[in-house]
């Protein structure tokens, strides 16, 4: 195995290389990926098999993402993004991509050819899961090819495989765009690279492209695409006329395809739409405005050397900058800071993904440290191998680096951001291993053969998360089961026998009730519902009088909560309220128990 660590440029780029050389690498690899694939199903084959049998959904988004893609494929407008069943008969306006439904409603279109919808829809969930995660290895292999040469891929690849963290983006039946935006971060970092060691300009076209769709799917890859963007500003002030074409090539593809993009998303009557927590105009708008500072320092920087391209980086950046903000001011607010207090307080910072790292590692140390040390610890590898390389390594390093902290900062946001970074930082990971086994082949102690698992076991989340021991370990595991049994899928079909109405259950529960039955619902995990989820939290904490008014005001024909689920245990905490009287066995005159056979759900009938 090659140790070589120059990191100079990497081999698959080297002059006169055969066509039969790159072939025999990609082949060498197969059996790798082959592996990485097998270790995901045998890790979630229990997923895969409840998903494929029961149609279960794993996660809230997406149930309601695949809500989604049905109401489309059934005939709902292309731009017409409102979930029209959940707080009607208004609706809420999802802040999700159109655009990102096209593949899926494909694949259910093409398994519906030889199986029932049911099944093709399950195929689909199924099949998008994996076909994701090897696109995810795929480019993890690349960009560590590119940083380390074509033997630390297979370790990549492997660590990428075993990573429970980014695992969980890719388990079978994920189909929100949580998992998308993991391989375009690496893809973003694969082209950002590639634009520095090479002169070809489709890598510039594809970054812009890339970055531009990231934006439309989601805003979670905007601060990785930010420091993509400054990246490519402060290399083109390095490099200058060698790399004019890159900068030029990746302004002229982001501007484009941003707007491509807002043209796809809204009608010309709605461009002027101003949002901040999904791709509108405010995205776009900033993209070719920065892209149109970059071609004005692409066409002055030749008149200048390196300490001149850097003054003009930097006025035209900051002129570009107070040109955004003045346009766009809520660009420096949180992107949820319009959620109203009592939905923040009562729902949103009690949501897991939406709370700090910090916060969790306050509250439950056991189950985030194996989020945290590898964080720490990748990121301290990076800064030891941008250190000990030179030249264009360095440059590379330098770029990885970049994503690593800008992730690093987002988990102080929300933790939601880690999985995201985790394919990234596991490469720090591949560094520590790779060096180590140069360093044990070099040293005549055998104990020291053992020194590249002992430095790449730290690294790995899974690692940690098999040796610490587990917050609450010592409560009830059928209590956590009744808990999971509120959104098995057989929790929901009995509802179909109900007459369709609307049902005020817990929040978490919406989407489910919207994929498995046809009834409305008053609310889901979503921000944007500011209304429904108000009127939720107030009609179960408040007292049975007040509630009723709540409850007659959502339009609700039903009530029904499961009382295993912690949300309606958390709610019942408020004393004298419904969720408490309810859980008692109080019921209030204004509602009727229904019988409901084979759910876990109470459900009650409004007068």
């Amino acid at each position: 195995m090659s140790t070589d660590l120059s990191l100079s440029q990497p081999s698959s780029s080297q002059p006169g290389l055969k066509q039969s050389s790159l072939a025999g690498r990609a082949n060498s690899l197969l059996p790798i990926l082959a592996g990485a694939l097998l270790i995901w199903f045998a890790l979630n084959w229990d997923t895969l098999v409840t998903v494929w049998t029961t149609g279960a959904f794993i996660d809230t988004d997406d149930a309601m993402k695949m809500v989604e893609v049905r109401d489309w494929m059934n005939g709902q407008g292309w731009f017409d993004m409102v979930s029209h069943r959940m707080d009607a008969p208004g609706g809420v306006l999802m802040h999700w991509s159109r655009l990102f439904d096209v593949p899926q409603a494909a694949m259910v279109k093409f398994f519906s050819l030889f199986a029932s919808a049911e099944t093709a829809e399950r195929l689909m969930r199924i099949v998008n899961a994996g076909v994701w995660f090897a696109a995810e290895l795929l480019a993890v292999a690349r960009v560590s090819t590119l940083l380390m040469g074509r033997d630390s891929a297979a370790f990549a690849v492997l660590l990428t495989a075993f990573s429970l963290v980014t695992g969980a983006l890719f388990t079978p039946g994920s189909i929100d765009h949580h998992n998308t935006q993991a391989v375009l971060l690496m893809v973003l970092l694969w082209m950002l690279i590639e634009m520095f060691d090479s002169q070809r300009k489709i890598f510039a076209i594809c970054a812009g492209v890339v970055a531009a769709y990231s934006l439309q799917i989601s805003i979670e890859n905007l601060p990785s695409i930010a420091v993509m963007i400054a990246a490519i500003g402060l290399t083109y002030a390095v490099k200058g006329e060698s790399y004019v074409s890159q900068i030029r090539n990746f302004s002229a593809s982001l501007a484009l395809s941003a707007l491509v993009m807002l043209a796809v998303t809204f009608t010309p009557a709605n461009y002027g739409h101003l949002t901040y927590d999904a791709f509108s105009i405010v995205h776009a708008g900033s993209a070719v405005l920065g892209c149109i500072g970059f071609l004005a320092l692409s066409a002055i920087g030749a008149r200048f050397e390196v300490k001149g391209r850097l003054i003009a980086l930097a006025l035209i950046g900051g002129l570009v900058a107070v040109t955004i903000l003045a346009l766009f001011p809520g660009l420096l607010k949180d992107p949820l800071s319009a959620v109203p207090d009592l939905v923040r307080q009562g729902w949103l910072d009690n949501v897991m993904e939406a709370k700090t790292l910090p916060t969790l590692l306050r509250q439950e140390p056991m189950d985030n440290l194996p989020i945290a040390i590898p964080m720490l610890l990748g990121t301290v590898a990076m800064i030891f191998a941008l250190a000990k390389s030179t030249g264009a390594a360095r440059v590379r390093w330098a770029y990885v680096l970049g994503f690593v902290l800008i992730g690093d900062i987002g988990v102080f946001w929300q933790v939601r951001m880690a999985p995201l970074t985790m394919p990234v930082i596991l490469l720090g990971g591949v560094y520590a291993c790779i060096s180590a086994i140069g360093f044990a082949a070099n040293s005549p102690r055998a104990w020291m053969k053992i020194l590249p698992i002992l430095m790449l076991a730290p690294l790995s989340d899974t690692m940690w998360t098999l040796v610490l021991p587990k917050d609450g370990a010592g409560g009830s595991a059928a209590a956590a089961e009744d808990g999971a049994a509120c959104f098995a899928a057989n929790a929901f079909t009995p509802f179909r026998n109900l007459p369709k109405g609307t049902i005020l259950s817990m929040i978490d529960p919406g989407s489910h009730f919207l994929a498995f039955t046809d009834h409305n619902v008053v609310t889901g995990p979503f921000h944007r519902d500011f209304r429904g989820l108000a009127l939720t939290l107030q009609a179960w904490k408040s007292p049975v009088g007040q509630a009723e008014g709540f409850v007659r005001e959502s339009g609700a024909t039903y009530l029904a909560f499961c009382p295993a689920a912690n949300e309606f245990q958390s709610m019942a905490k408020a004393p004298n309220g419904l969720a408490a009287n309810l859980r008692d066995g109080k019921i209030p005159a204004w509602l009727t128990p229904v019988e409901l056979a084979g759910t876990p759900f109470k459900v009650f009938a409004v007068k």
